[in-house]
């Protein structure tokens, strides 16, 4: 596990490696592969860059380190990788699984593009996550939303949140049921951060209003601003200075 960046949690932990998806706006992807081809002239670099990040790498030996972190904190599952990429096995997911159970002091934040596996598995493995394990998954648009988001409604967690990030169109968000818990954010890494430019702003402030009318905790990670990307809340308008956690969570720490 490694203390991460990452504004809505503490830790990353990546048991497992790698995405067969091939998103142009993915930091993990990018960075990686960068790595990759670093690795593979003679750096010394940690044994997860052998491979392109296309390739799923598995690594029991990293299943244990939330036991070892005794300070409740927020672990993001999978920061550079997809926990329900068809190549992860199901009864690799149950080992991740039985760590989150064992430490129900952490809350453990697992963001995937495939939640119909998601599903799946809670299906076929009769999946009952512990409550301190909140499910989402990415909707940058409205196609991904009418897509995506009704596999994690039905799925069996306490906790189910969607991440706007990066938020590329308008969205609407529509269904029978409505995330916990929303991420808002512009893409930020790379020579395409901050597309979406001339209508970022509006968009955001829009879906962040809608959800806050419907009580809904939104967390925006960053803005783009007249072409660039600022991480600085006292640049946003006032409509995006927000950072909220659903209530189950415990405060930042």
């Amino acid at each position: 596990m490694q203390k991460t960046n990452i504004p809505w949690t503490d830790y990353s932990w990546n048991p497992s490696v790698g995405c067969e998806n091939n998103c142009s706006y993915c930091y993990a992807r990018k960075v990686h592969d960068m790595r990759h081809k670093a690795y593979l002239a003679g750096k010394k670099l940690p044994i997860q860059y052998a491979k392109p990040f296309k390739e799923i790498q598995l690594f029991p030996d990293r299943l244990e380190q939330p036991l070892h972190k005794r300070k409740p904190c927020k672990i993001f599952v999978g920061s550079v990788a997809d926990l329900f990429s068809p190549s992860v096995p199901f009864e690799f997911i149950d080992k991740v699984r039985l760590i989150a159970t064992m430490c129900p002091q952490h809350t453990f934040q697992i963001l995937t593009k495939r939640p119909e596996v998601a599903l799946k598995y809670d299906q076929q493995q009769s999946g009952y996550w512990p409550k301190n394990v909140w499910l989402g998954t990415t909707c940058e648009n409205q196609e991904m939303w009418n897509e995506r988001w009704r596999y994690v409604s039905a799925m069996p967690s306490v906790i189910k949140y969607v991440s706007h990030e990066p938020l590329l169109s308008q969205i609407e968000p529509v269904g029978d049921m409505l995330p916990d818990w929303a991420i808002i954010g512009c893409e930020s890494l790379g020579k395409r951060a901050g597309r979406f430019q001339d209508g970022f702003v509006e968009a955001a402030i829009k879906l962040a209003s809608f959800y806050k009318s419907l009580y809904v905790p939104v967390f925006v990670k960053q803005v783009s601003i007249n072409g660039k990307v600022s991480k600085n809340m006292s640049e946003w308008p006032k409509e995006l200075q927000v950072r909220e956690y659903p209530k189950a969570s415990p405060e930042r720490r």
